[in-house]
């Protein structure tokens, strides 16, 4: 009985020497916004996730219209990631490839910025008052009175 018991204790020892001896396994990184995202804002950020920004050691972005930008490494507080942010807007409806180094290893994703629909707003129309039976009442407060649906 001592003698099994020797033995799974060196069979466990050798197995947690070979665990400490393995090179760490590489981190996945994750680049937002994601490959094939349709619609990022001009003002985008682009987040880097599942490493500390001390492994980032850098950061392209180049749009298709308005080229390489520049920008600053943002970490996280919580040591998992950082936020690349853009020294200047990127152009609507440009494609955008980012390429991150992260421990050595190239990471990337490739998006296209959304097109924003120009929103005109009407000048201001007073609006008719509301017709007693049309409107609701608020017993809580008496100022309100929402149109009846």
């Amino acid at each position: 009985m001592a003698v099994l018991t020797v033995q799974r204790a060196l069979s466990w020892s050798a197995a947690l020497v070979v665990l400490l001896a393995a090179p760490a396994a590489a981190r996945a990184v994750t680049i937002s916004p994601l490959p094939g995202t349709p619609d990022a804002s001009p003002q985008t950020q682009i987040s880097i996730l599942g490493a500390p920004a001390s492994e980032i050691s850098s950061v392209s972005v180049i749009g298709s219209r308005s080229g390489a930008h520049g920008g600053r490494l943002e970490p996280y507080s919580t040591g998992t990631g950082a936020s690349f942010v853009l020294g200047r807007a990127l152009d609507p409806g440009e494609r955008v490839q980012v390429v991150a180094r992260v421990s050595g290893r190239a990471a990337g994703t490739t998006f296209t910025v959304a097109r924003p629909v120009p929103w005109v707003f009407a000048a201001s129309t007073k609006h008719p008052a509301a017709r007693p039976g049309y409107v609701q009442r608020f017993i809580s407060d008496p100022s309100l009175q929402p149109p009846a649906v």
